[in-house]
């Protein structure tokens, strides 16, 4: 019987476990500058260094970074490693 291990997020050295729903539910202390909860300001904009997500909405905030994610409108698909974008 394979053992399933829970989803994690790390974001700049702190591992968190991944709650339901869009990141932004699991960062949201983590991240000051997150506003509108939408996909609009870009304030919740991180840097994803390793691991998988789903779009879960098309953001109108336009990410000019391919590395960049909006935990606003994503969800996690594996264990996730990121870091805040000043």
């Amino acid at each position: 019987m394979k053992i399933i291990e829970p989803l994690s997020l790390s974001i700049n050295g702190e591992n968190l476990p991944i709650e339901e729903g869009v990141l932004l539910n699991t960062l949201w202390a983590h991240l000051p500058d997150a506003d509108c909860k939408e996909g609009e300001c870009g304030g919740c904009r991180v840097k994803l260094l390793k691991g998988d997500i789903e779009w879960v909405r098309n953001p109108i905030y336009q990410l000019t970074d391919t590395t960049h994610i909006l935990p606003c409108s994503c969800r996690a698909k594996t264990s996730l490693v990121c870091e805040s974008v000043a």
